[in-house]
């Protein structure tokens, strides 16, 4: 119960940073400057999410086989 809690937070930041990505190259699109800002922030949330993901994949099936 507690790793489905787990994958569904960091399925939940990688929508998220998505979605953040998608509005920033909205903002860019119609020129506003704190653009690059929402962009940053969207792709952050992706790889923090992404790197989660798979160090708890990792140490779990570490976990599992001892």
């Amino acid at each position: 119960m507690f790793m489905n809690t787990i994958y569904k937070l960091l399925l939940g930041l990688f929508v998220a940073g998505f979605f953040a990505l998608i509005n920033g190259i909205l903002i860019k699109y119609n020129h506003y400057q704190e653009a690059t800002s929402v962009i940053t922030f969207g792709v952050l949330l992706q790889i923090i999410s992404l790197v989660g993901f798979l160090c708890y994949t990792v140490f779990n099936n570490r976990h599992k086989t001892s």
